[in-house]
């Protein structure tokens, strides 16, 4: 019995890195070509079905599934009123199916809060710059400024730190 309980830690552990791995692949895309590779969030998907059976009744799979689908049809709306893109909306559904409904409260809450906080860092630099178009030069401030310039907000950024600030209770209670 032992021997498949370390067997079980290890595959919880590829889980784990493999979320970690495509929360900052998806971070690190958007933030240098603002486009999220389908890909990651059809990894993530994908992985949460193995790892759900992993995991046995620490994740019940219908209540998961239902958490993600309602977030998935909030953001679509987001996404059609041009607010979010669809990168975005596909990455915070796959988080959501991996969080659940015991994790996904404090996900979408710090999503929420850390996306706010970002696109008015972004809004108050637009409006700084139309000011002072001088702000733009400043070290540190080029891809922030061409965003503000432009209306851009990378939220794989929030979704992702806040994917990552509760990556430690998704997997914790294993």
């Amino acid at each position: 019995m032992g021997g498949n309980k370390s067997v079980k830690d290890l595959a919880v552990l590829g889980f784990q890195f493999l979320f970690v791995f495509c929360i900052v692949y998806a971070m690190v895309s958007d933030y240098r070509k603002l486009k999220i590779p389908n890909f990651i969030s059809i990894i993530l998907i994908a992985a949460f079905f193995p790892f759900a059976l992993i995991a046995g009744p620490a994740v019940a799979l219908l209540p998961h599934l239902l958490v993600a689908g309602a977030v998935f049809v909030v953001l679509f709306a987001s996404f059609a009123f041009g607010w979010l893109g669809g990168g975005d909306v596909k990455l915070a559904s796959a988080v959501m199916l991996w969080a659940g409904p015991t994790h996904g409260v404090s996900f979408v809450l710090l999503f929420a809060v850390l996306g706010g906080v970002f696109a008015l860092v972004l809004l108050s630099l637009r409006y700084m710059i139309s000011y002072n178009p001088g702000l733009e030069s400043v070290a540190g401030l080029g891809r922030l400024s061409q965003w503000a310039r432009n209306g851009l907000c990378p939220y794989a950024l929030p979704i992702g730190l806040a994917a990552l600030l509760v990556a430690p209770s998704i997997f914790g209670a294993l």
